[in-house]
């Protein structure tokens, strides 16, 4: 999985990196949804990824902290730090997508 995603062929996707005990990250999942909608028909997926479910993607791409969000294009990752609201997250990730392509 890990590979599909940092692979140059994968689709650009939006990745959420989280745990399910983590109260940051369950206080993030409304706005990863809404920011799923606002993404429809972009180009652009929304992948949620549980690190307890799948430890070995998050070695492989280096996630230490939780939530962690990167834009994935083209085999490159691009680490977001920004608010974790829908507006903000969907327009980081549609701005990534315009300098990706």
């Amino acid at each position: 999985f890990a590979a599909q995603l940092s692979s140059a062929d994968a689709a650009p996707a939006l990745v959420v990196f989280f745990a399910p005990w983590c109260g940051h990250c369950k206080k993030m999942v409304p706005e990863v949804a809404k920011a799923a909608s606002k993404l429809r028909g972009s180009g652009v997926r929304v992948v949620a990824v549980d690190c307890d479910r799948a430890p070995e993607v998050a070695r492989a791409l280096g996630i230490k902290g939780y939530p962690t969000v990167k834009f994935m294009a083209r085999g490159k990752a691009s680490g977001y730090e920004g608010p974790r609201t829908a507006l903000q997250l969907a327009s980081f990730a549609q701005s990534r997508a315009a300098l990706d392509r």
